[in-house]
């Protein structure tokens, strides 16, 4: 119901059709058409499919004095006593739907803090938050794990992906409880981001049953429940008019393949929301709409970046993926070769059990046990054949997966604070290196170094890199109009390397001078960077 008393429709309200009937499924009038959602005012967006009618109860109430003692308007006189007889003649599968998964869909509003008053004032209080976007969400886990779209939080993203201090994510379920929420890992690529609601201690939501969309068939009946234009909660039904479409969205990187296809109502907010079937299973992720045509990402695609990209960067790295097995449990589906899970001799298709004498029923289950865990060895527990199996898995930094997928080297982080001696040496040994000066010493050492663990070169192409070695920087041209200047780049931690090779790599491989430090001495080699995702 609108803030004025009207009442919201999913259904295409023209001009033609104001001041015409609005039925229920009995034939009887319960309301008057009046506008679409935007009164004429918003025509350029084209038509949203979403209406608002005058319910009759305003009529009987306008028209009271005017009807009274009326016989031929008995009928709108007095309303009609709501049975449950005649309640339960007025329902459907739809209204069904709708109060099932209630409590397990999300609107979403993202909000940037503005800068403080006050100047330099210590005490100055922090600025209002500023909206800048709003969408959909479900609730996939009790735990307050959620599923929306990258488009929809991507506002709130710093340039390594997680969620920036000063933005914040606000969630609000249908029965109006409000909770803030963290990003919790995204997917550009696949549109999709993970969030976790902020519960209180014992606090738990309510998951939407998850479904299945490859059984759908065109001219099946479809839902989707969501916050298209700030209206909260908005209702639509349609069909799977086409599935399998790929579709180049206007403002996004990618083409997006595999979409399902429906005529119901799908406008700016409803991403991210919920595309349900009849039995209220999430069928799809509401991804953008157009006049008369929705795309949806199928649960399928949910469901296999759920486990191998968005799992795969919350805690540490363990180098596989699962999903639901079809007799209950989960099921490896993806090792990455030369991974922790590789390592650990873990192979796809075993079935897991246990993570940490933990059982692992769903692939949620899983995600819970790994966020925030650190690198310590994890037993992990399987099915294979008919045989159970435990494994010892080791996990890592995913700086440094990525930079062994980059490189091929596999590093570990020496800080100064532990072996001191150590990294100064190899700062004073970088430094008369790099500048020639055989006395001289850095005004700064470096806070610390990186040792490589193994070497795997990517393509059969061979450098002299040896583990133990340590490698301390790189050098690289800043190229103006007017100069060229070699500079380098000192590498105190795997971060500083991760943003010197994402700024640098291509899929060829940039080739990139090394310093390394070996028996205390430096010399350079030269690296081919390679970009992944």
């Amino acid at each position: 119901t609108e803030r004025n008393g009207r009442v919201r429709v999913g259904a295409w309200v023209h001009d033609g059709h104001k001041g015409g009937a609005l039925l229920d499924s009995t034939g009887r009038l319960i309301g008057v058409p009046a506008a679409d959602i935007f009164e004429g005012q918003e025509r350029k967006r084209g038509e949203s499919y979403l209406g608002v009618a005058v319910p009759i109860d305003r009529a009987r109430e306008a028209f009271a004095a005017e009807f009274a003692g009326e016989t031929r308007a008995a009928g709108l006189a007095k309303a009609p006593e709501a049975s449950e007889t005649n309640l339960a003649q007025r329902r459907d599968k739809v209204t069904a739907v709708v109060e099932k998964t209630r409590d397990s869909l999300l609107n979403i509003e993202v909000y940037a803090e503005a800068p403080k008053t006050g100047g330099f004032d210590p005490f100055a209080t922090a600025g209002e938050l500023r909206m800048l976007g709003q969408g959909s969400g479900a609730v996939i886990d009790a735990s307050g794990l959620a599923i929306t779209n990258w488009h929809v939080v991507q506002d709130t993203l710093a340039a390594d992906g997680t969620q920036r201090e000063d933005h914040k994510v606000q969630v609000t379920l249908p029965n109006g409880k409000r909770h803030g929420a963290r990003v919790l890992a995204t997917s550009r690529d696949d549109d999709l981001a993970l969030i976790q609601l902020e519960l209180a201690e014992g606090e738990s939501v309510v998951p939407v049953p998850l479904g299945a969309s490859k059984p759908l068939r065109r001219g099946d009946v479809v839902i989707a429940i969501g916050n298209p234009y700030g209206k909260a909660n908005t209702v639509t039904v349609g069909i799977v008019a086409a599935k399998d479409q790929d579709a180049n969205i206007s403002g996004r990187l990618h083409v997006y393949e595999n979409m399902l296809q429906t005529d119901a109502a799908i406008n700016p907010g409803n991403s991210g929301g919920a595309m349900l079937d009849p039995e209220g299973r999430l069928v799809g992720i509401n991804s953008a709409g157009r006049s008369g045509a929705g795309l949806a990402i199928p649960v399928e695609r949910v469901r296999e970046v759920f486990g191998q990209k968005l799992l795969a960067t919350m805690g540490a790295f363990v180098g596989f993926a699962i999903e639901d097995h079809p007799e209950g449990g989960t099921v490896v589906t993806v090792v990455d070769e030369h991974g922790p899970a590789a390592r650990a001799g873990l192979l796809k298709g075993d079935r897991v059990l246990a993570v940490d004498m933990k059982p692992v029923r769903s692939p949620v289950d899983f995600g819970n046990l790994l966020l925030g865990r650190g690198l310590d060895p994890m037993r992990v527990d399987v099915v294979r054949g008919e045989m159970t199996q435990s494994m010892l898995l080791e996990p890592l930094q995913h700086d440094v997966w990525r930079i062994f997928r980059q490189t091929g080297l596999e590093l570990k982080e020496v800080d100064y604070a532990s072996e001191s001696a150590l990294v100064r040496d190899a700062s004073i040994a970088l430094h008369r290196a790099y500048t020639g000066l055989t006395d001289s010493v850095p005004t700064q050492l470096m806070a610390g170094a990186l040792r490589v663990a193994t070497v795997t070169p990517r393509d059969g192409v061979s450098y002299d890199v040896r583990p133990g070695d340590l490698v301390l920087g790189a050098t690289w041209t800043d190229r103006t109009i007017d100069t060229e200047l070699v500079r380098l780049a000192r590498f105190e931690g795997l971060r500083t390397l991760r943003d010197f090779i994402d700024a640098r790599a291509t899929k060829k491989g940039e080739p990139a001078e090394l310093w390394i430090l070996r028996d205390g001495k430096i010399h350079s080699t030269t690296v081919p960077l390679f970009w992944v995702r």
